[in-house]
Parts: structure tokens; C-alpha cells; sequence
């Protein structure tokens, strides 16, 4: 499988606590299929953390998100996850099987967020849309 990648530099540039927050874009095609999109968080030039975004079917699975540990706790994972709900409208999960801190943003996203389960998938899907 020939995999090609599009990196696309726009999301956004932030300062927060006198540090540079960019968020760069990069899609993941097979032939002329978009199969993955991955928003990687650099603060101060460095990577610091990611979230991969699955859109080769309808539901657009996040399937990993990491932040580095001395980032954690300051809403950069939530911010990641804000991304890319904004650019696909909506993201999904197998709940149960996300990390304890997933689990947390996924429980602050659904207090804010429309959203929808399936048991029978055991999925969790917020949706671009306030309550």
C-alpha cells in the first residue's frame, strides 16, 4: 500500500503562559483516498503532542492522542481534541477502550457537545454542536 502524505500548515498559532502554540495539519492519502488526518501540537517549535483522526469510514475514530507528560493538565490534550472536532464535525471512540486521561477530555467534550452512544459498537460520538 503506496501511502502519501499532505502536510498542510494552517490550523492555528496561539500564545498561552508566553509559550508559541502552532498546530500543524497532516493528511494521510492511499491512491486518492484520504485515510488519516493527524494534528500535531508543537509548543515552542517542539513536538509536544498528537491526535489521529481514522476518516476512512464516516465515523472518524480518534485512534491515538498523546501529550507530553510535562504538558499534561493544561487543556492542551482538550485543545487537540477541540481541533479536530471543528475540522470533521464530528469524532468517535470505542470509549471503553480509550486511556483514563482520553477518558476525561471525552467527559468534558460530552458536557459542552451534542453527542450519541452505541452500545452494541461501543461507541462514543461528539458532534461540532453545542447543546
Amino acid at each position: 500500500m503506496n501511502v502519501n502524505q499532505y502536510i498542510v500548515y494552517i490550523t492555528f498559532v496561539k500564545t498561552k503562559n508566553h509559550m508559541v502554540i502552532d498546530v500543524i495539519t497532516e493528511k494521510f492519502h492511499t491512491k486518492d483516498k484520504l485515510t488519516s488526518v493527524e494534528y500535531n501540537l508543537y509548543i515552542n517549535g517542539v513536538k509536544s503532542g498528537y491526535i489521529s483522526i481514522d476518516v476512512s469510514t464516516n465515523k472518524n475514530y480518534v485512534t491515538v492522542s498523546h501529550v507530553m507528560r510535562k504538558y499534561r493538565g493544561r487543556g492542551f490534550g482538550k485543545m487537540l481534541y477541540l481541533t479536530a472536532l471543528e475540522n470533521h464535525k464530528k469524532i468517535s471512540t470505542r470509549y471503553h477502550r480509550a486511556s483514563r486521561s482520553a477518558q476525561y477530555i471525552w467527559e468534558s467534550l460530552v458536557k459542552t457537545y451534542a453527542f450519541r452512544t452505541s452500545f452494541f459498537e461501543d461507541t462514543l460520538t461528539i458532534y461540532n454542536r453545542r447543546k
